[in-house]
C-alpha cells in the first residue's frame, strides 16, 4: 500500500536484482521543500521519463559488480536507491555519466540521449549543463580556496548561462535555508552548512536531474 509521509505520496519499494531497493515519491504541497513554483511547473509534466535506466550492469576489471538493474525518474518525482554498503548503489548512479571507474552495460537516457557507452569528450557538456551532482562528501567535493559565492557563480556559468547577480546568489541560497554565508569558504562552514551549498550548487545550473 501506498505510505503517507509529510504530504508526499511515497510509492512502494521495489527491489531490484535483489541488491538495490528503489523508493519513490513525487513532489507535493509540503512546504518543506523548496520553490514552490518549480514543484507547480513539475506536477504538470508529472509521468514523463526524464532518466530511464533499463538492464544496467557495471563492471570492472572483468567483474560485473552491479546487473540488470532498470528504474526511471519522472519529471517532479524522487527516487532513492537504499541498499547495503557496498551493494551498488554509488555505480548505479554515477557510472553511466563518467564518473566512475567502471564500464556501463545496458541503456542510461537522460531524454533521448543514451549515455552508456558515450565517450568522456560527450559526457563532459551534459554533465555541465544538464545534471547536477551533489556528493557525499561536501568538504572534499567544494572548492576551498573559492567562497561560496564564487562557487556559485562557476556552476551556473559553466551551465552556459550568465554569471548570477549578487540577489541571485542570495537566493540560491535562501532556497537551501543559507542567508548569509555567500563570502565564507568551506572550511568555515558546518557539515550540513557544507551540504546545503552542495546542494544550491547544483541547482544553480537549473538541471534536468539531480
Amino acid at each position: 500500500a501506498l505510505v503517507r509521509e509529510r504530504g508526499l505520496e511515497l510509492a512502494r519499494l521495489v527491489r531490484i536484482d535483489g541488491q538495490v531497493v528503489g523508493a519513490r515519491r513525487r513532489a507535493g504541497d509540503d512546504p518543506c521543500l523548496p520553490d514552490a513554483g518549480g514543484r507547480e511547473a513539475a506536477r504538470q509534466v508529472y509521468g514523463m521519463s526524464v532518466y530511464a535506466v533499463e538492464n544496467l550492469g557495471v563492471s570492472i576489471g572483468g567483474e560485473a559488480l552491479v546487473r540488470g538493474v532498470s528504474f526511471s525518474i519522472a519529471a517532479g518525482e524522487c527516487v532513492a536507491l537504499v541498499g547495503e554498503s557496498g551493494s551498488g548503489k554509488s555505480l548505479t548512479c554515477l557510472t553511466p555519466f563518467g564518473l566512475s571507474p567502471g564500464i556501463a552495460s545496458g541503456t542510461a537516457r537522460l531524454g533521448e540521449t543514451d549515455l552508456c557507452g558515450m565517450a568522456e569528450d560527450d559526457l563532459r557538456p551534459i554533465r555541465a549543463a544538464d545534471v547536477g551532482f551533489v556528493f557525499q562528501q561536501p568538504l572534499t567535493a567544494l572548492t576551498p580556496h573559492l567562497t561560496v559565492g564564487a562557487q556559485l557563480a562557476e556552476a551556473a556559468m559553466q551551465a552556459g548561462g550568465p554569471r548570477p547577480s549578487h540577489a541571485d546568489m542570495a537566493a540560491m541560497l535562501e532556497r537551501v535555508g543559507l542567508t548569509v554565508h555567500k563570502d565564507k569558504f568551506p572550511g568555515q562552514l558546518s557539515g550540513g552548512q557544507q551540504q546545503r551549498v552542495a546542494i544550491a550548487r547544483a541547482l544553480s545550473m537549473d538541471p534536468i536531474v539531480m
